[in-house]
C-alpha cells in the first residue's frame, strides 16, 4: 500500500513541474511515463536504503532532477528558457548532465542518463536535443566543447 501511494505522489509531484512548462501526461508515451516513474521510484528506494533515509526525504531530489532532465528533452533549450528566462542555470546544468552522459560511463546510474535514454529511445527529444546527443557521440570531448560553444548552448 506504501509503495502505491508513494508513486503515486512522485507521479504528482513529477507532473507539476512539467506542468510550469504547460507539458501533461499527453506529452509523453505513457510507456514511456511508466519507465520514467519507475527509475524515480527505484533511484530513491536505492538512495534511501543505502543513506538509510526516509523514501519521501529523497524521492523529492530525483523526482526534480528527472522533471528538469525531461522539460529540457520535451522542450529543447531555446524554448525552455523562452518560457522561463530564470531557469537559464538549471538549462545549463542539465545541457552538461546531457554531455556528460554521453561522453563518459561514469554516470551509468543518472537519473539524467536514465531520462536522456528512454526520452531517446521513444522519440521524445526535441531536435535540438538530437543534435546534442549526435554531437557527443561523434566528437572528441574538446571539438563537442567547441561546437556548444559556437551553437551558444552553453
Amino acid at each position: 500500500m506504501f509503495n502505491y501511494l508513494e508513486r503515486k505522489t512522485e507521479k504528482r509531484i513529477f507532473f507539476s513541474y512539467l506542468h510550469r512548462f504547460g507539458l501533461t501526461q499527453e506529452h509523453l508515451s505513457p510507456k514511456a511515463t511508466r519507465m520514467i516513474l519507475s527509475d524515480i521510484f527505484d533511484q530513491a528506494s536505492t538512495v534511501s536504503r543505502r543513506f538509510r533515509e526516509p523514501l519521501a526525504s529523497v524521492s523529492g531530489n530525483i523526482i526534480s532532477t528527472a522533471a528538469w532532465g525531461t522539460i529540457y528533452c520535451l522542450l529543447g533549450p531555446t524554448r525552455m528558457i523562452e518560457l522561463e528566462p530564470h531557469y537559464r542555470d538549471i538549462a545549463d546544468e542539465v545541457e552538461m548532465e546531457l554531455v556528460i552522459s554521453c561522453t563518459s560511463s561514469e554516470s551509468e546510474n543518472s537519473i539524467y542518463r536514465q531520462v536522456f535514454a528512454i526520452l531517446s529511445e521513444h522519440a521524445l527529444c526535441h531536435p535540438e536535443v538530437i543534435a546534442l546527443i549526435e554531437a557527443c557521440l561523434h566528437n572528441t570531448p574538446d571539438n563537442l566543447l567547441q561546437q556548444i560553444d559556437s551553437a551558444g548552448m552553453c
